[in-house]
């Protein structure tokens, strides 16, 4: 999350550069230095996730990771607010959600449809979602 917190820009900018950097880290995983073979990810976590479920705090784990994004949109949010980025008459807290929702939505496509490239995937997205909670006049 440090590193997302290193985008700068106005609000759409960070909103959008720091969800195509966790799409991107997503999609090509971490390299593992003793296999030469493509991996795909998915697969890697289609059984994480399966095993994931038999452990007792694993929904505690993927809600703190939520909650973390979570702030990390909520600071851009407000800060957009106080720009005049982002409307005002939404809440900050359905905002993010919002965001969250979006980012799950396009994770699960590329997790259980097997779409190709999660980022072409945003961006045909993220467009319409910014024109909902960009400031009007």
């Amino acid at each position: 999350m440090d590193e997302l917190r290193q985008i700068n820009g106005n609000a759409k900018e960070k909103i959008h550069d720091a969800m195509v950097e966790i799409f991107k880290q997503k999609e090509t995983g971490i390299k593992i230095e003793s296999i030469d073979d493509e991996i795909d990810y998915r697969a890697i976590l289609l059984i994480l996730t399966g095993n994931g479920f038999t452990y007792e705090n694993s929904g505690e784990f993927g809600q703190s990771i939520l909650k973390e994004l979570r702030a990390f949109f909520t600071e851009i949010i407000e800060e957009g607010r106080k720009n005049r980025e982002i409307r005002q008459d939404f809440s900050v807290e359905d905002i993010a959600e919002s965001l969250i929702i979006t980012y799950m939505g396009i994770q699960y496509k590329w997790e259980i449809y097997l779409i190709d490239d999660m980022i072409s995937a945003f961006e045909d997205i993220f467009n319409l979602e910014w024109e909902n909670i960009r400031f009007r006049e």
